[in-house]
């Protein structure tokens, strides 16, 4: 279970209300100005960061311009300090002794923390400590300015009336998802926990690279994959001590300078060819790596001999390990699939090889987006959505894997205007309809600007085949599918 500590150090400690004028907080008391400096600001903040190191090796800033606020993943270090009460007045302490008073919060989640830190009322130094499981009850009562939304958002949303979170959450989440985009959905599940948020350290895991600069040039293709090879080994290496495996790496060629031209005066000039290998899994396997480098250094024309190369782990993931059965059927191994979406990726390039990913809109042709299986990091555990529960239970309606991205208009003969369609030309080709399933009415809400009002059918002709079609608001019908 992940236990954050938010330590929050508003503006507001200092005496001052944001938009109060000058004269007014002067005559409050004894006020004594300072010029506004951001990055001296981010300065002492990192300081106090790098002050609650021990209390947990994990302290970051929070994600926001400018910040106010630290983060403490103390998850399991609660018994080095007696229990999660003492662990946080020893926080308290540390600020009280540096001149600072700090809202402190504890919560499963980092935005939870957040918000019931910000939400507190008083500036004694007392933390709030949300008991584990119970997120939901404590953030239900708070305003939705505690999850971190702009301004806009929440005088939008209280403009509708959902001033509580506990308003949002008694919305259906499509309801939410077709009028708030994306960005209000994300925040809520971060609060919840339903999505995971990592906190980024203030001090960055050192960087993984290997590079080697040549005292002869190699102009032979071998050589340069020797030297590659032993790169990986040191950058595999390296990272085998954490127990993580490469997702993206980047090489970096140097080459030779080529001879200047002397018809044009142009001086001599050295050339880099760099690229970078994505993989569908993370891997450390020296062999399958140097594999990947070879597909991509096969596409490569290197402008001269090589002169110094560089092995840069862009992006890591912790290694997956599989338990082998001794006995029972064998199954599919799923790092077969990652080793083909791998050398498909390096040959193909990884924009070549894609998948699609679910979006929450009604509009069929924006229900999805198409993202490459290469390169990105591994999707972290989270709790199934509602389109997930449907789709497992059954409830979603079928629909045809092909979707064309924009609708074909097409001939369509039926008994009655507002009846299902009896026949079909599509491609010049005359289609007789012997069964049909609808309709299913699909349309978007008002406040997207263009309104969209659809009437599905499956369709199967007597050849067998199934389309998707829909008819329009003005009757116009059109083929936006084909099932499989």
């Amino acid at each position: 279970m992940l236990r954050v500590v938010a330590c929050s150090l508003p503006a507001q400690e200092l005496g001052v209300v944001p938009g109060q004028p000058v004269a007014e907080a002067v005559a409050l008391g004894n006020i004594r100005l300072e010029p506004y400096d951001p990055v001296a600001d981010r300065a002492a903040l990192e300081q106090v960061a790098i002050a609650c190191e021990p209390f947990s090796p994990i302290v970051g800033l929070e994600d926001a311009d400018p910040p106010e606020c630290l983060f403490l993943d103390i998850t399991g270090l609660e018994p080095l300090f007696g229990d999660e009460r003492e662990l946080v007045e020893q926080v308290a302490r540390l600020f009280s002794q540096r001149g600072l008073v700090a809202r402190l919060a504890v919560a499963d989640t980092a935005g939870a923390a957040w918000g019931v830190a910000h939400s507190q009322q008083t500036n004694d130094g007392m933390a709030t400590i949300v008991p584990p499981q119970g997120t939901v009850t404590a953030l239900s009562p708070l305003p939705v300015s505690v999850l971190r939304l702009p301004p806009d958002m929440v005088a939008l949303l209280a403009e509708l009336g959902i001033r509580r979170i506990e308003h949002l959450l008694a919305i259906p989440r499509a309801a939410l998802a077709s009028r708030f985009a994306g960005q209000l959905l994300r925040r809520l599940d971060q609060a919840l926990g339903t999505v995971p948020e990592t906190i980024d350290g203030r001090r960055p895991p050192p960087e993984v690279v290997a590079e080697r600069k040549l005292e002869y040039p190699l102009d032979s293709r071998a050589g340069v994959e020797q030297l590659l090879a032993q790169l990986l080994v040191t950058v595999t290496t390296l990272l085998a001590e954490r127990q993580q495996g490469i997702v993206q790496l980047e090489c970096r060629l140097s080459c030779e300078s080529q001879e200047p031209d002397t018809a044009s005066a142009r001086p001599a000039t050295g050339d880099e060819v760099a690229f970078v290998v994505g993989l569908y899994r993370a891997s450390a396997v020296t062999e399958h790596l140097l594999e990947l480098l070879k597909l991509r250094l096969e596409r490569c024309q290197l402008p001269g001999p090589v002169t110094a190369a560089r092995l840069a782990a862009l992006l890591t993931a912790r290694l997956q390990t599989h338990q082998q059965e001794l006995f029972g059927e064998p199954r599919a191994d799923p790092r077969q699939l990652g080793l083909l979406v791998d050398r498909l990726s390096g040959r193909l390039e990884r924009q070549a090889v894609l998948r699609a990913k679910l979006q929450p809109d009604a509009q069929p042709e924006h229900a999805y987006r198409l993202e490459p299986l290469a390169g990105n990091r591994a999707p972290q555990r989270s709790r199934p959505g509602r389109a997930a529960k449907a789709a497992s239970t059954g409830e979603l309606l079928p629909r045809p894997l092909w979707i064309e991205p924009r609708p074909l208009a097409v001939e369509v003969l039926s008994i009655i205007p507002s009846g299902p369609p009896q026949r079909f030309c599509f491609q010049g080709q005359e289609h007789a309809i012997r069964q049909s399933w609808g309709p299913e009415r699909i349309q978007t809400g008002w406040w997207r600007g263009a309104y969209i009002r659809r009437d599905y059918y499956r369709v199967e002709t007597t050849a067998g085949e199934r389309f998707w079609l829909f008819r329009d608001r003005s009757g116009r019908w059109f083929l936006h599918g084909v099932f499989d």
